[in-house]
């Protein structure tokens, strides 16, 4: 019902006009990478194969909203998928970039196409899954008028189908020389390493994510303790920080989270635990050692400024 309820509002927000983009250039590598690491223990759990291939444009978008177009594009893919791949991945074609998330599912009916993108429209091919609630595509369609992008989908029955999401290209060398810089010797960014960001969250997710890959952080995302453990099995080396809502998905905590890492560890990885409720409950997470406790909403400067810290020092700043 909260997910119901969530995306009735996004709805609601985007046909009053009340969403308005943040526009910027980026590579899109950087967003690709991003959904990547998001969507490959996601596909895996389901026992699919997922595949990802970037490129290296250059677009002008605001990432957090093309970010959400092309999630819903691959959640769904994994959703209406039993057996085989899902590929996400870009490519350049006459001056525009085209983000594509292809799978061998079900498939669509040639004359459920269009009527897919309207709201509480499930696809009626047999085997369909009866999750979600036919807003997904719907949000999608806004956005992609908001930000004025071509969608398009192809699909066939029993085969699977393909979304993809197109955008200028943008003939910037300076910039992409930049994207390739970023975590190479001798560059020098406002951070490194490995920050594993434990956040139900999605748009919350999107943002601080974003912001720590700016500043040369690697990202890796969780919604849940479970999620979070589970993350473990595709890190291959030991995070530098950890970054948790208190309050996460299926009832867990942020402080059970970033236990659980460090048990797995077994190390005292400096944490920061977010929260907006100030009960006894939440303020006991400052009993946790190398831990400190940040009430939302967060200022970004100080999380950089602390995560520089916890990172360069290994122990969380006093304050």
């Amino acid at each position: 019902m909260t997910n119901l309820l969530n995306s009735l509002l996004d709805i609601s927000r985007l046909d009053a006009g009340a969403v308005t983009p943040e526009l910027e250039d980026f590579p899109i590598r950087r967003l690709i990478d991003r959904l990547s690491d998001e969507f490959s223990r996601q596909a895996h759990h389901h026992g699919l194969e997922f595949v990802s291939e970037s490129c290296p444009a250059v677009v002008n978008s605001d990432p957090n909203l093309l970010a959400e177009i092309i999630q819903n594009f691959v959640s769904n893919a994994i959703r209406y998928t039993d057996r085989g791949s899902v590929r996400l991945g870009c490519q350049v074609r006459d001056g525009m970039c085209v983000v594509s998330v292809t799978d061998t599912g079900i498939g669509i009916e040639g004359d459920q196409l269009q009527e897919i993108f309207r709201e509480f429209h499930q696809c009626k091919t047999p085997g369909a899954s009866k999750e979600g609630f036919g807003l997904g595509l719907a949000i999608v369609k806004r956005l992609s008028d908001l930000l004025e992008l071509r969608l398009d989908v192809r699909s066939d029955v029993g085969k699977g189908s393909t979304f993809s999401v197109s955008l200028p290209a943008i003939d910037d060398a300076a910039l992409c020389e930049d994207a390739e810089l970023v975590g190479e010797p001798g560059h020098v960014t406002g951070g490194s390493g490995l920050v594993i960001l434990i956040e139900d969250d999605v748009n919350v997710a999107n943002a601080w994510g974003h912001l720590l890959e700016a500043e040369g952080y690697r990202v890796a995302t969780a919604a849940s303790a479970t999620e979070a453990k589970a993350l473990m099995n595709y890190v291959d080396e030991t995070p530098a920080l950890l970054i948790s809502d208190f309050h996460l998905l299926d009832g867990s905590t942020g402080v059970e989270a970033v236990s659980a890492i460090r048990d797995n560890y077994n190390a005292s990885i400096p944490a920061f635990i977010v929260s907006g409720d100030t009960s006894k409950v939440v303020k006991d997470a400052r009993l946790l050692d190398n831990c400190t406790l940040m009430c939302k909403p967060i200022d970004t400067n100080r999380l950089l400024a602390a995560a520089r810290h916890a990172v360069n020092t290994g122990d969380v700043p006093l304050d």
